[in-house]
């Protein structure tokens, strides 16, 4: 969540923010401009918190992965 000064803290916080995405906010961050160059500005700011969502994401595709080895099931083909 990106925004300037307090104001994102009180949209998170209200009973009107969807309770659902209360759930996958990752971080939050000061940006100082609004428009296009607020969210280039945001992006810059949140891309080591993406960069390990992506990491968790590809860890579990691995871990899903090997676990379909280990069952047997021909649902994976690997090798020569």
């Amino acid at each position: 969540m990106a925004g300037s000064a307090d104001f994102k803290t009180v949209i998170a916080q209200s009973d009107l923010f969807d309770k659902r995405l209360q759930e996958v906010v990752i971080a939050s961050f000061d940006v100082s401009y609004g428009g296009e160059n607020g969210l280039n500005q945001a992006i810059t700011q949140s891309a080591d918190a993406l960069s390990n969502v992506r990491f968790v994401e590809e860890k579990k595709l691995i871990t899903k992965f090997f676990q379909e080895i280990s069952l047997d099931t021909g649902m994976i083909v690997f090798g020569v």
